[in-house]
């Protein structure tokens, strides 16, 4: 009896398991099914789609971030992405993948994203403007050294008794809690818009992300040992001043130009991973985790905008 019972036990497991992995079949047949006949069926983007869903959302993102899948997106779809942003007026977008294949695409994608937005017939042209590579613009110290020195120009003064150096940090229980806030206060400056008409691009891989936070750090620490000017006893750059405004002023600065940080990022990569995506960029970003597209349509693009639309954001609190 027993081993009659062990049988069946062992036919009913091998059954469920053949019926799960049916299931599981069918799911992943019809999800591409339903993404080959939206992706057929769809009518094109025109300039009347674009007005009627700007009409549709209550807000847009500022600037927003795209991580993609270079193995899914071809060089007509990132333009693709890069028109429709443009054309619902979006100033600032962020194309990332985690190896820089689309970022040696770049060229070829502005040009023909160009082209496109000319081709949805708006009465407003977009000019693209691609932004420095990260890495380069941190490597040049000249410039980041007029950058530190316009940000301390125009930051508010730390209290004294509440600057967090060697000697404070070992008696740290003695700082007023109110200074000790207001010396962490974050001081980000504002965002310079670009002017109407014109969207600025970054295209940005996992490398940047690594080498944009070392090259940074390599900058203030040269610019804290630098050797006193004659007119000036002091360093140019005090410890003390060392601050997440600074940095993020330093990391956020594109050809002189301070970017707001994203607002929303719209992951196309599958599972709720960010591949490398810019640390910095997801202070405050909502994230909407779309999967991989092995078919981009406009469906793709509106549905994220449309959450985003409905969000309360409460910046990190």
């Amino acid at each position: 009896m027993s081993v009659v019972n062990a049988w069946i036990s062992a036919v009913v497991r091998w059954w469920l398991f053949f019926a799960v992995a049916v299931v599981r079949c069918l799911v992943s047949l019809w999800s591409q099914a339903r993404d080959f006949i939206v992706f057929t069926t769809e009518s094109p983007v025109n300039s009347r789609t674009i007005e009627l869903e700007k009409a549709f959302l209550s807000k847009l993102p500022v600037h927003i971030g795209f991580i993609l899948n270079a193995a899914d997106w071809s060089t007509p779809d990132v333009a693709k992405l890069l028109s429709w942003c443009a054309s619902l007026g979006i100033q600032h977008i962020t194309i990332f993948d985690q190896h820089g294949v689309i970022k040696q695409r770049k060229e070829d994608i502005v040009k023909s994203a160009t082209s496109s937005v000319s081709e949805l017939g708006s009465e407003k042209p977009r000019v693209f403007e691609v932004a420095q590579d990260i890495h380069s613009h941190l490597s040049d110290s000249s410039a980041i050294r007029k950058h530190i020195q316009e940000y301390l120009s125009k930051t508010p003064a730390v209290p004294t008794d509440a600057v967090l150096s060697n000697q404070t940090v070992r008696s740290r229980s003695k700082i007023p809690e109110k200074a000790l806030l207001d010396s962490l206060t974050v001081f980000e400056g504002t965002p310079d818009l670009p002017p109407p008409g014109v969207c600025r691009v970054m295209f940005a891989s996992g490398e940047d992300a690594h080498s944009a936070l070392l090259t940074a750090t390599r900058q203030i620490a040269s610019a804290c040992c630098a050797q006193p000017s004659s007119s000036d006893s002091k360093q140019w750059l005090q410890s003390e001043a060392i601050s997440q405004g600074l940095i993020h002023d330093l990391l956020n600065r594109h050809d002189g130009q301070l970017w707001p940080p994203p607002d929303f990022t719209i992951s196309y990569e599958e599972g709720p991973f960010m591949s490398g995506f810019l640390p910095w960029h997801l202070r405050y970003s909502e994230v909407f985790l779309a999967g991989r597209q092995h078919n981009f349509s406009w469906a793709k693009l509106r549905d994220p905008l449309r959450s985003f639309a409905k969000c309360v954001q409460r910046f990190g609190k």
